[in-house]
């Protein structure tokens, strides 16, 4: 009986990161120079493994439109959970998805840069930002989407 009970916090140490590989990690979104990151909405995910397996798009989503001082080239700050392994960015000129994206990046891991080449202040982008995620127990995507108008410094 004391060995059982000597085993006990760590077998409820075990079931907590077991229940947290369950969870859909959260991203955040920021512009270099701004402190607060962006608010936006989730898009879609889709999910899978021991815990669940299951998808869900939400209707197209208009996110708060948020207005940034910024100086070129405009650098996107992408911070994701653990167990995050890649994020895929689109941007979008203008206030929806429409036509083809006028930039697309991808990169490895929780925390990362993007240098924007084609974003400039005095205008509106919408961004998507997909993180693909693998944990113990279940892996998945999410989208996040954002508005944002850049204005000069």
């Amino acid at each position: 009986m004391r060995r059982l009970r000597g085993r006990l916090p760590l077998a409820a140490i075990l079931v907590a990161i077991l229940l947290a590989s369950c969870g859909i990690p959260g991203v955040a979104l920021r512009i270099a120079g701004v402190n607060e990151s962006l608010p936006g909405l989730d898009s879609s995910y889709c999910q899978s493994g021991s815990c669940t397996t299951t998808c869900h798009d939400y209707p197209t989503l208009s996110p708060p439109l948020v207005q940034v001082r910024v100086t070129s080239p405009v650098t996107l700050e992408v911070r994701a959970d653990s167990g995050v392994t890649e994020i895929h960015g689109d941007i979008w000129e203008g206030d929806t998805v429409s036509g083809r994206p006028i930039e697309t990046f991808t990169l490895a891991g929780q925390s990362a840069r993007f240098v924007s080449q084609a974003m400039a202040a005095g205008h509106r982008y919408y961004i998507l930002i997909d993180i693909h995620w693998s944990l113990p127990l279940n892996s998945g995507g999410q989208g996040h989407v954002y508005r944002v108008e850049l204005l000069p410094p």
